[in-house]
């Protein structure tokens, strides 16, 4: 690294370490250029005041490297559509310390125009109630999806207006999400307010854009495609957070 990009980066530091939001900031090959000091020390680092040259999520001390996969796909996105995305993530960092943050990616442009890495602004909401409440569906899904693969219930999730990969409109993803996550027809109409007729018919496009026979083939197909943490915005909506979680 050379003493004028060290030079910057450190002034960044300076004005990110005194923010309330947590900053990172990563090149193209998803490799960390800076962190504040408030998320160095939640991902297991002394401080900011190091060289996280070379460094990836791989990397972290703490659990929430076992998502550095996620996180990496997340970067990706970011580059080739060249926009912004947000995202929450319910990890345990330093000390098994379980954290829930809400994040905002965008791309980094160089002089001339082309997307040299990806900044991420989170907030930590670990403390609010109704975010919790939203990650009760997370523990529902990790029962339903098999996946074989054990986090701990670590939760990493994108929220997107629609499964644009499939042609879905907004209302059709809404049905999507549920089917992934094993809720029947009758359990959909209710939680998204709409006729139990309806989630039929969604359910019939859905598979017929999918290019699907039934239900089981939606869920592989999206699991397959790497989109199983997508979450449509418009089931943020908190009116729809007691409908979502079932009993176990």
């Amino acid at each position: 690294m050379s003493a004028f990009a060290e030079k910057n980066i450190r002034s960044a530091l300076e004005i990110f370490n005194n923010m309330s939001e947590r900053f990172t900031w990563k090149n193209r090959d998803s490799r960390y250029v800076l962190m504040d000091d408030q998320t160095a020390q939640l991902c297991g680092f002394e401080s900011s005041d190091i060289s996280f040259e070379g460094i990836t999520d791989f990397d972290l001390k703490c659990d929430s490297s076992e998502y550095a996969n996620e996180f990496r796909k997340a970067d990706m996105l970011v580059i080739r559509k060249k926009q912004e995305i947000s995202g929450m993530s319910f990890c345990r960092y330093k000390d098994s310390e379980w954290r829930l943050l809400i994040g905002r990616s965008s791309p980094f442009f160089g002089e001339n125009g082309d997307v040299i890495g990806v900044k991420t602004i989170t907030i930590d909401v670990t403390d609010c109630i109704m975010m919790r409440g939203f990650y009760s569906l997370f523990l529902a899904e990790n029962k339903l999806l098999e996946s074989g693969q054990d986090n701990g219930n670590q939760v990493f999730c994108i929220f997107k207006n629609h499964y644009e990969d499939f042609g879905l409109t907004n209302r059709q993803s809404e049905v999507l999400f549920l089917i992934v996550r094993g809720y029947t027809a009758k359990e959909i109409a209710r939680i998204i307010k709409i006729d139990f007729r309806t989630v039929q018919n969604h359910t019939a496009e859905i598979k017929a854009r999918m290019g699907c026979v039934n239900r089981s083939e939606v869920i592989s197909k999206v699991l397959d495609s790497g989109l199983g943490n997508i979450v449509p915005k418009s089931l943020l909506s908190l009116s729809h957070h007691s409908a979502y979680v079932k009993k176990y």
